[in-house]
């Protein structure tokens, strides 16, 4: 190993000699002395004894990428898990401050389509609530128009009017005592 200006090892790679086999390859020349792979610490010197083809090359390369594949769909999929529970949680919790009994079990089986004992209009607010969340991505923050979209979405077979603005006054109270 050569050393660099700071004094530390540096790794210097083998040449090749490039002579191509019959089958396309590319033969290491045995007699060539920059081949020889060389430590400091062993002083051994070691040459392998094999002939690298073009196909070797190719199948190496085509592993790497399916590896590569692989690895981004394991990430996509976790991904897809990670957003679905995002999902679920802030639906639930969303609904819960409004007063929804229902857990998170519930909306997920909800959300699978399956069946749910639990008061009808709990189980419509978690249905209206998982689809205003997949409409979120194409409404506009800012709009008027999308915040009456999603009120209609959100309160579908719950109010008499759902994606309109109310014409009365609405008050807060505890079941015995108006605050507002």
């Amino acid at each position: 190993m050569a050393k660099n200006q700071k004094g530390k090892h540096k790794f210097t790679a083998p040449i090749f000699n490039k002579n191509t086999t019959p089958n396309g390859g590319v033969n290491i020349d045995k007699s060539m002395s920059n081949a020889i792979l060389r430590t400091k610490e062993n002083n051994m010197d070691y040459q392998p004894n094999f002939t690298v083809s073009a196909q070797a090359i190719s199948m190496v390369a085509e592993i790497s990428a399916l590896t590569e594949r692989y690895a981004i769909s394991l990430e996509m999929a976790d991904s897809l898990k990670l957003r679905r529970a995002n999902k679920i949680k802030t639906i639930q919790s969303s609904l819960a401050i409004e007063g929804n009994t229902l857990s998170v079990k519930q909306v997920t089986d909800i959300l699978d389509g399956k069946r749910v004992v639990a008061p009808l209009r709990e189980i419509q607010e978690v249905k209206n609530a998982i689809n205003a969340y997949d409409i979120f991505p194409e409404l506009d923050p800012f709009s008027v128009d999308d915040l009456l979209k999603v009120h209609k979405v959100m309160m579908a077979a719950l109010v008499d009017e759902p994606g309109k603005f109310r014409k009365g006054g609405v008050g807060i109270s505890d079941g015995k005592k108006l605050f507002i």
